[in-house]
């Protein structure tokens, strides 16, 4: 059984291996310290008199909760999964990897409730840059052309927050700060095999209806699409068509800004509570917190979009029947 857990261990040696054995998914070596530190679980260890290997784990039930837990501390997961009932089995239980979560592909219920989840791609080639964004718990899905340069990074990270960067190699020296970056495989570059990835995805002949014209923004779209692919392990059906936005219709804060006027956490404790946020926060589902969060990091600049949201708000007031 440690053969095949070893097997499975050699494939993902930078990530966190559950492996489920009867009602339980284990974790061994260094991966149970960790998991018992992170999760509070017990530390125990298997063999002890011959040769003792570090073990601990949880009931399978609760999977999503501890599969959360570890993915907030800023690791990777893999789930080993049984593949056949235990009772039928007449050796070892046939096992295989369900899925391989990480910061960006957390989805569900797992997700950030306050906030989007987004995983970020950026792809920069002479002075233009592709950047592309996905939520996996909501699908929602965007992409931008940029100049390459520090300062559109800058403003993609404080305008989004994402979780998870992917880069297809090294960013010309660009900082992410504290996010996870993921590389992904260098054949993206080829356009041919990018726009395969494209129609494939999405069923779809031609590239025409996603507007996607430039090949940095074509290639950092096909990098999230195949490492949604390559960590779901599937084609989720939920994603939608990337769409195209505007940075530049908005006023960029930087980190600083955003931390001091408190728009979003205290400077205190970084606690949502006693910001801005918690006291405006008055809205009744998730997406709407979501949605009252990325417009207070992101203001409006242009005055036609000022007073498109103005008018609607202006036609609440006037109707309270609406608020009903």
């Amino acid at each position: 059984m440690m053969e095949q857990y070893m097997k499975f261990k050699k494939q993902y040696p930078d990530k966190i291996v559950l492996f489920r054995m009867g009602d339980f998914f284990e974790t061994f070596g260094d991966d149970a310290k960790i998991a018992s530190k992170v999760l509070n679980i017990t530390l125990t260890a298997r063999d002890k008199k011959s040769n003792p290997t570090p073990l601990a784990g949880f009931p399978h039930k609760a999977v999503d909760q501890y599969l959360s837990k570890l993915i907030r501390a800023g690791y990777c997961v893999v789930v080993v999964d049984q593949l056949e009932d235990p009772k039928l089995s007449k050796g070892i239980v046939k096992r295989g990897v369900t899925r391989v979560v990480t910061p960006g592909t957390l989805d569900g219920e797992q997700a950030n409730d306050l906030k989007n989840s987004y995983l970020a791609a950026f792809f920069g080639e002479k002075k233009s840059l592709g950047v592309s964004l996905c939520d996996m718990s909501t699908g929602e899905f965007l992409t931008m052309q940029l100049p390459f340069d520090k300062e559109s990074v800058d403003a993609v990270l404080s305008s989004y927050d994402p979780v998870e960067i992917l880069l297809i190699d090294s960013s010309n020296g660009l900082n992410f700060g504290n996010i996870p970056v993921q590389f992904v495989e260098k054949s993206l570059r080829n356009i041919e095999f990018t726009k395969d990835i494209v129609q494939s995805f999405y069923n779809i002949k031609t590239l025409k209806s996603l507007g996607l014209e430039e090949d940095v923004q074509l290639i950092s779209v096909s990098m999230i699409l195949k490492y949604i692919k390559d960590t779901q392990l599937m084609d989720p059906k939920h994603i939608e068509k990337p769409r195209q936005v505007n940075i530049n219709g908005t006023m960029i804060l930087d980190q600083a800004t955003i931390r001091n006027l408190e728009l979003v956490a205290s400077s205190y404790n970084g606690s949502v509570k006693n910001s801005l946020l918690s006291i405006i926060d008055h809205t009744q589902t998730r997406m709407g917190s979501r949605l009252l969060y990325h417009w207070l990091l992101n203001p409006l600049i242009e005055k036609k979009s000022i007073n498109g949201r103005l008018d609607i708000v202006d036609r609440f007031v006037k109707d309270r029947e609406l608020l009903n």
